[in-house]
């Protein structure tokens, strides 16, 4: 409202102003004309200047009030887990928040046993885009829509704990709005955020979220560090784009992906990789869908080809270097192979002339001892 605009609904005479949510505000009041075709009018002249008469109606003036401030927020309601960067409480889908209502009469004392209700806005994820899937339950009310609501009273001293959760969420941002069952219209309101691990916590993400940015895996006693695939909006030079559970990933051809990293892993690494991270427990998050697959730098025997690893089943496939696929980095490469050779049976061999001498040779990486081909 302005002072020109009338408040909708008008503040109505058997409750406080505290009680109607108007404590602390400045209203402009001025009388109601019942009959505004009779209204008292005034007819002034004058000597100079033209028009030199007019008539001018008597109406009442208007009036500023100023409403005392209450002591305390009448209602209000505030969630463990803060995270000041986004103004909200935040955990990762399938823990809980805890909020805690505190209803106050407007003298600042305690409103003992004060029924209250919980309802929630539409969720939207972290570019602001609304997503409803699977909303947030409090305690044993799942707010299905943004008119569902949790009733709950305070207790003796005016303080209630709600548990809020979201299993299998998005990875949304909710706002709960608390009001007074008795005057709803004394509200306040509390964010929360449940963050999922297959979304990274970018601003260019499009899901809130709490992916593994790097991942390790040890090979031939050696460990080495992977980074995960870059968002489309996160790449620059990426030549298509596959959408993976609500994110949207870069895709390179081989050439592209050899100039987006520093270190291209060979496919034994990442097949290393992905065994190490395939229980719940050790689970990155990272595109897996459709048994996705991973550019190597390891050569195919067909020139034009590259080895390719689908991250689901850790199976090592020839792709075309033209093919555009999903790209991790990796800090190191392979230590160079040293080959060693050893001839079975050991010598000195001694055979006459124009007979033969049957030998197996057999070719190892000198560290690793494993085979060469």
């Amino acid at each position: 409202a302005t002072p020109d605009t009338p408040l909708s609904p008008q503040p109505v005479p058997n409750l406080t102003f505290c009680a109607q949510n108007l404590a602390g505000r400045q209203l402009v009041a001025w009388a109601q004309v019942e009959d505004e075709t009779n209204v008292p009018a005034l007819w002034l002249f004058t000597n100079t200047g033209v028009p030199n008469y007019a008539t001018i109606p008597l109406l009442s003036p208007k009036v500023t009030l100023n409403i005392k401030p209450a002591v305390s927020d009448p209602v209000s309601v505030s969630g463990d887990h803060v995270d000041a960067s986004f103004e909200a409480s935040k955990v990762k889908v399938g823990e809980s928040i805890t909020l805690t209502v505190t209803t106050k009469a407007c003298d600042g004392e305690p409103a003992i046993n004060a029924p209250f209700v919980i309802r929630r806005e539409d969720a939207i994820n972290r570019q602001g885009v609304v997503n409803n899937a699977n909303p947030v339950r409090v305690g044993n009310t799942e707010l299905t829509t943004a008119q569902t609501e949790y009733h709950g009273v305070t207790d003796g001293q005016g303080n209630a704990t709600v548990v809020v959760t979201q299993e299998n969420g998005p990875g949304v941002k909710t706002r709960l709005i608390v009001s007074s069952q008795n005057y709803p219209t004394l509200t306040d309101n509390v964010d929360v955020i449940f963050t999922t691990i297959t979304s990274p916590d970018s601003d260019k993400a499009s899901m809130y979220g709490h992916m593994i940015e790097s991942a390790t895996a040890t090979l031939n006693g050696i460990t080495y560090t992977f980074t995960r695939p870059k968002l489309a909006a996160e790449a620059s030079g990426a030549d298509k784009s596959v959408v993976d559970t609500n994110e949207t990933w870069a895709l390179f051809n081989w050439n592209g992906a050899d100039n987006h990293c520093n270190i291209l892993p060979d496919a034994e690494q990442l097949v290393q990789m992905r065994h190490e991270h395939s229980t719940l427990a050790t689970y990155t998050g990272w595109p897996a869908t459709d048994d996705a697959e991973y550019w190597s730098s390891t050569k195919d025997q067909m020139s034009g080809y590259h080895a390719a690893v689908h991250m689901n089943s850790a199976s090592v496939v020839r792709a075309a270097d033209s093919d555009t696929l999903l790209v991790s980095c990796v800090d190191k490469a392979q230590p160079a192979a040293h080959p060693q050779i050893t001839l079975s049976p050991q010598g000195p061999y001694k055979a006459q002339v124009g007979e033969s001498i049957d030998l197996t040779m057999t070719v190892v990486d000198r560290d690793t001892q494993k085979p060469l081909p």
